[in-house]
């Protein structure tokens, strides 16, 4: 694992052994439907903040697909994509499950990003507010 945002790998490896503990006892459901694009196969859980408490990231936790999961990530790196893929998220139709993550972040034809459009949306969640900003501050 390695850092993400201003989490230090450290931190989410501590968080991500209390997420396998928390889901063997049944603290914490399976994931739900991909809460983006609404694919019921290959979801996981994925959190944007990892504290300060383990509570505060369990609450963090949101459903997604691989495809999806991926491009969380990916919009850092390509914003014009991600723009474009939120809309496509919300127009249709479902694309198919991928098996894993690796399968739309390691795709050879994206090299670099497109213009980026914004689209309407009607009412702004959760993944609509996620910053394409790298974060380049202290590591928690």
């Amino acid at each position: 694992m390695t850092s993400y945002k201003q989490w230090s790998a450290a931190t989410r490896e501590a968080r991500f052994r209390e997420y396998k503990k928390a889901r063997r006892t049944g603290e914490i459901s399976a994931p739900g439907p991909c809460e983006m694009c609404g694919q019921t196969t290959g979801v996981m859980h994925h959190a944007e903040d990892y504290g300060p408490t383990r509570e505060a990231y369990f609450a963090a936790l949101h459903s997604l697909c691989g495809r999806c999961h991926a491009w969380v990530h990916l919009r850092l790196r390509f914003p014009g994509y991600w723009a474009a893929y939120k809309h496509r998220c919300r127009t249709g139709p479902l694309l198919p499950a991928v098996k894993n993550m690796s399968e739309v972040f390691y795709n050879p034809r994206r090299q670099k990003d497109i213009p980026v459009v914004e689209f309407p949306v009607p009412e702004p969640t959760w993944w609509d507010l996620l910053s394409t900003e790298r974060y380049s501050g202290p590591l928690l």
